[in-house]
């Protein structure tokens, strides 16, 4: 419904007006007192989903995998209706869209939470991890996901498993990258793709980039000197010889 329409009850705010598009959008004028259902009017008719007030799919990925990982520990869903009711408690007392945003509605959320619960979104839901290389990676969360990372295969060189969050729980799922930075295997198990998929991957990646380094087998740390190593698989299964490049 249209804020300021006969049916609505409401009149436009000062603090409203219409873009060249024709959409409402947030002047720079403050709102008077009182006025909350105008912000929520701003809200609803935001361009992105975030100016919309829509729960941050981001927030419920993670919230998702929490329950997963800590069935015990009583994480909440984040639902609309609930999300919804969040957005009006943010609005009360509320004078302009600027106090708005420097309070996001999310954080008011995350306030809610018993703290327990605060406690593992901000430990066991990491934003971004390190891997062997050094290099520091986004963790990407999506409803109906399990996490995932994306990296060159080059940098999971010396893991021979891959990353896990929530204390151990749940494997991270890996998108191994080749130098052009397209996808040549997903796994969520690191260590049986070195077993099983990377000697084929191997020579296809070293006809395509022959000035890239693509040893024989998955280099390992080797135990107790930091430096990189091969680890070489003798003809007896139960022999290992680590030769240091």
């Amino acid at each position: 419904m249209e804020l300021g329409s006969p049916a609505g009850g409401a009149r436009e705010s000062p603090a409203l007006r219409r873009d060249h598009a024709g959409g409402i959008a947030p002047a720079r004028a403050a709102f008077g007192r009182g006025e909350s259902s105008a912000l929520r009017a701003v809200l609803a008719n935001g361009r992105s989903g975030r100016e919309r007030g829509e729960v941050p799919t981001e927030l419920q990925a993670k919230l998702e995998v929490l329950r997963q990982a800590f069935p015990e520990a009583g994480v909440p869903e984040l639902g609309a209706q609930a999300w919804q009711a969040m957005v009006g408690a943010a609005c009360q007392g509320i004078t302009s869209l600027a106090e708005l945003q420097a309070s996001p509605i999310e954080s008011h959320w995350l306030a809610s939470l018993p703290a327990a619960v605060g406690r593992l979104l901000r430990e066991e839901v990491p934003e971004r991890i390190r891997l062997a290389s050094g290099r520091l990676v986004p963790v990407h969360y999506e409803t109906g996901k399990p996490p995932w990372i994306e990296s060159r295969l080059q940098d999971f060189f010396g893991t021979p498993t891959g990353p896990t969050i929530c204390k151990g729980r749940v494997p991270i799922t890996l998108h191994l990258l080749a130098p052009n930075q397209r996808t040549v295997q997903v796994t969520s198990d690191l260590g049986n793709f070195w077993r099983q998929h990377y000697p084929s991957i191997r020579r296809e990646l070293g006809q395509r980039y022959p000035r890239h380094s693509w040893p024989r087998t998955a280099p390992a740390r080797h135990p107790g000197v930091g430096t990189w190593a091969a680890i070489i698989v003798q003809v007896s299964e139960f022999t290992q010889i680590a030769v240091r490049r």
